[in-house]
């Protein structure tokens, strides 16, 4: 699977589209960091694309109680994600995509961290 993620050059509007086997299936704002998708900065609409494009990854519910009731690992993550993938390195490109082997090892390079730090006594 792959996450598509477009600038469309009329509106300057940003979507995302999960693509597996030829199937394409639009990833929607959740609505907690705003109304809209955006990349190539740190702000609030990357955030919202990092937490949609992990809530759809993990399969958890797109709702805010769900996030806001602890345990979700897009919530876990998102911030983290939006650093890695959403912020800088791809201003001003108008497409680009994230494959979920790419996800995958981001995960686990984030577990890593977290377990870390828990281990010392940070608390997360």
């Amino acid at each position: 699977m792959r996450y598509q993620i477009v600038r469309l050059l009329e509106t300057g509007d940003v979507i995302c589209a999960a693509i597996e086997d030829g199937n394409e299936k639009q990833i929607k704002p959740i609505g907690w960091h705003g109304p809209d998708f955006n990349f190539g900065y740190g702000g609030s609409g990357p955030a919202e694309l990092a937490l949609a494009i992990l809530a759809d990854y993990f399969g958890e519910p797109l709702r805010k109680s769900t996030i806001w009731s602890g345990g979700s690992k897009a919530w876990e993550y998102h911030q983290d994600f939006k650093w890695q993938f959403l912020a800088g390195s791809v201003e001003g490109c108008p497409w680009f995509e994230i494959k979920d082997t790419e996800i995958a090892a981001f995960c686990m390079k984030v577990q890593g961290t977290y377990s870390k730090e828990l281990s010392i006594g940070g608390t997360k």
